[in-house]
């Protein structure tokens, strides 16, 4: 069994037969007993296929709105150039990523706000028993912060019809595929917020004899994502108790990372201007990002 998307390109009402080119470049020839559907068939209509054989369709339907992010309106010309009349978001799309990671990222804001980091002095409570402030801060607010910037990376992949890994939480590689005038444009956009505000991302670590301010990189937003990896503000949530330490130790196997967090608010000014960021739909063209763009 497979499933596919793809377009209707041709129709018959009278013999009731038609056929959908599918964006895995196959060709599927459908009657109305394989049309489940309310509404009718049409041409142009970008529909579901499900194929049980997994070769012929099946069982079709329509694509709900939300799989439908943009409509883009092309002219031929007399010389032959074809030329863009409209390009523009629909009421559809997948807003519902771009809505978690607004709301992933209010809550780590809120959490911090509320939760003074300052009354972290040493981890030696969890030698004993439980440390919940260190829970929040190294563990859950980190987390919901990561999550955030890994949910609006995949909105504009989602959006641009990139394709990503949907096992693994690498942000720095989610990055990389972002289309390239999406990340010139964030690029841009964090030089000119360090030059503009001199903002000091503050990270420390907490281990059993205290607390120390890391020494990390922010120079570079490209800096910025690889240290949100490496000092593991999403994968970090999938980790072991064989996995991290909270003793200093050279051991590369007993990682410290989950005993680091966020101490200063900066890290979310810059973040609500990330999120904030709404790609123009030209930016997903393929002479501006090297991929391709689908036409609906």
């Amino acid at each position: 069994m497979k499933e596919t998307t793809g377009l209707i390109t041709n129709w018959d009402e009278d013999s009731r037969k038609g056929i959908i080119s599918g964006d895995d470049g196959g060709t599927y020839p459908f009657t109305l007993e394989e049309w489940k559907d309310e509404d009718p068939p049409g041409i142009d209509g970008a529909v579901l296929v499900i194929c049980e054989n997994g070769r012929d369709a099946s069982q079709i339907e329509y694509l709900g709105i939300e799989h439908i992010p943009f409509l883009k309106v092309s002219a031929l010309r007399e010389d032959g150039h074809v030329e863009v009349v409209s390009h523009s978001r629909l009421l559809g799309g997948p807003w519902r990523m771009r809505s978690d990671a607004l709301v992933w990222m209010q809550i780590a804001s809120d959490l911090f706000s509320s939760n003074p980091h300052s009354d972290i002095t040493d981890l030696s409570e969890l030698l004993r028993r439980e440390h919940p402030l260190m829970s929040l801060h190294g563990s859950v607010i980190k987390y919901c912060y990561g999550l955030a910037i890994e949910l609006y990376f995949k909105w504009v992949l989602t959006e641009a019809k990139i394709d990503y890994p949907t096992h693994g939480h690498d942000l720095s590689r989610l990055l990389r595929k972002l289309p390239c005038t999406v990340r010139a444009h964030l690029t841009d956009m964090y030089s000119d917020h360090i030059q503009q505000h001199s903002p000091h991302f503050k990270m420390m670590e907490a281990h059993k004899d205290g607390v120390e301010e890391l020494d990390l990189d922010w120079s570079s937003f490209d800096d910025f994502i690889e240290n949100l990896d490496a000092q593991k503000f999403v994968i970090g949530r999938y980790a072991a108790p064989s996995e991290y330490s909270i003793f200093q130790s050279r051991s590369a196997r007993m990682s410290r990372e989950m005993n680091s967090y966020m101490a200063s608010n900066d890290f979310f000014v810059l973040a609500d201007k990330i999120l904030a960021h709404k790609p123009n739909p030209r930016d997903y063209e393929p002479e501006r990002m090297g991929g391709n763009l689908q036409e609906l």
